[in-house]
């Protein structure tokens, strides 16, 4: 937390808070656990995106060699289920994202003064 630009400790925000040190170190605490779930997040949502995109262009191919019956249906309905099923993992990632940063607002109001 900074105030005017400089940064406090702990006592210092407890002090200007009416907090006992140890609640503001555990919110202190919350905030840098929550820091953390948001720094996870970002490479799972790009795997996701990535893994997402090749499940794409896999139907897309599967796609067009079923028009000259290079492949059967099944491989078809195979790589449309995948690609369905990557793009709801990036949907989750990219919500997982979403909550990792509301619990990180979350946990830095936890400091501001009331």
């Amino acid at each position: 937390m900074t105030h005017e630009n400089r940064r406090l400790t702990a006592a210092q925000i407890a002090r200007e808070l009416h907090l006992d040190p140890r609640t503001v170190a555990q919110a202190e605490a919350r905030v840098k656990a929550a820091e953390a779930a948001v720094a996870r997040t970002g490479p799972v949502l790009e795997r996701a995106l990535a893994e997402w995109k090749f499940a794409e262009s896999n139907r897309n191919r599967q796609q067009l060699l079923a028009k000259t019956k290079a492949v059967s249906v099944e491989q078809v309905e195979q790589a449309e289920t995948l690609c369905r099923a990557r793009e709801q993992d990036h949907r989750a990632a990219r919500f997982a994202q979403d909550v990792a940063g509301f619990e990180l607002e979350m946990a830095r109001a936890a400091l501001l003064p009331s």
